[in-house]
């Protein structure tokens, strides 16, 4: 089955809920610790009577809760920390009267409030800073940093991959003439088309001035060809300045399922680039082979500035 070139939106939404915020665990493992804290706590406030408070470790476990499951789950736990309180301990826990009683549990619920309203807020904006150290302000994709740390999470080693290297053809003359106000126009609208012509889980970054990559996976060699094909001419269609269209060359360096080794497959995605900007907006399309671990394209043209590399095949076609 082919595969379909879908609208994207929402990349950073779409890349906090696959990866969660910097240092959070899963749900699963959170809702353990939670659960199996909040168990033994309960345990040992009913063992322990009027001997010991509690109340510390309580609001513990609520900010755990709030700060890895949901703010929504936070309050629910709190209050149920509330009424196990009262049914281990008795009302006797409050034996002043009723004014003391009610005072002690407004001042618990704010308490729980309080802690869930703090937590939910503190990594509300812990995810939002640790996206944006990840994403190009300029264009919004992700930055070169994020991509290395994405993909070898999100990668499957068992199906075919697609990485593309792009390179935006004129865009230091673009600058030159028109301006870094133009360049930047010209960067955005293809930042803009390159998030419409993929899908929500293929992703997207910007490595350098003019340059950028896109990984995602297909379900077959023919598949990922197909995909980079259509890439190339809408990568070509949209991009625009004053001056006219700007063109550009993608190289696409299609990967077999096994190991994911991003530094070399991205030099060798580089170097098709390079040969296709040297037959000026060209698709250059190759298909890695493996060597002791290591991915390589027989024949293919000498990188910049490194040894030749070898090319399995050479499909390159001109836009």
């Amino acid at each position: 089955m082919t595969v379909s070139i879908e609208r994207r939106n929402g990349l950073n939404g779409a890349l906090a809920s696959r990866l969660g915020s910097p240092g959070r665990m899963s749900r699963r493992h959170a809702w353990a610790i939670v659960g199996a804290g909040s168990v033994l706590a309960v345990a040992a406030d009913a063992m322990t009577g009027m001997q010991a408070w509690f109340g510390p470790i309580y609001l513990v476990l609520i900010g755990i809760a709030a700060m890895t499951i949901g703010g929504r789950q936070a309050f629910v736990l709190g209050f149920g920390f509330l009424g196990a309180g009262l049914l281990v301990n008795g009302w006797n826990i409050y034996p002043s009267g009723d004014v003391a009683l009610a005072w002690n549990v407004a001042m618990r619920i704010l308490a729980i409030s309080f802690i869930v309203i703090l937590f939910v807020r503190l990594r509300k904006s812990h995810a939002k800073e640790w996206l944006l150290a990840r994403t190009d302000p300029l264009t919004g994709a992700l930055n070169r940093q994020a991509f290395f740390e994405v993909v070898p999470k999100v990668a499957r080693t068992d199906c075919w991959s697609l990485l593309a290297y792009a390179d935006i053809d004129g865009f230091k003359a673009l600058n030159d003439i028109h301006g870094h106000s133009a360049g930047d126009a010209v960067l955005k609208a293809f930042a803009d088309d390159v998030r419409h012509a993929i899908r929500n889980g293929d992703l997207f970054a910007r490595i350098g001035g003019d340059e950028f990559v896109i990984y995602l996976q297909a379900a077959s060699e023919a598949d990922a060809r197909s995909v980079a094909q259509r890439l190339h001419l809408r990568m070509n269609a949209v991009p625009r300045s004053d001056s006219g269209a700007m063109r550009c060359s993608l190289g696409v360096l299609l990967l077999p399922p096994g190991p994911v080794v991003l530094d070399a497959e991205l030099r060798l995605a580089d170097t098709l680039m390079y040969q296709a900007k040297s037959e000026g907006a060209a698709l250059v399309v190759a298909t890695a082979q493996w060597i002791d671990g290591s991915p390589f394209v027989p024949d293919a043209p000498s990188p910049r500035g490194s040894a030749p590399v070898r090319l399995v095949e050479w499909p390159g076609q001109a836009a």
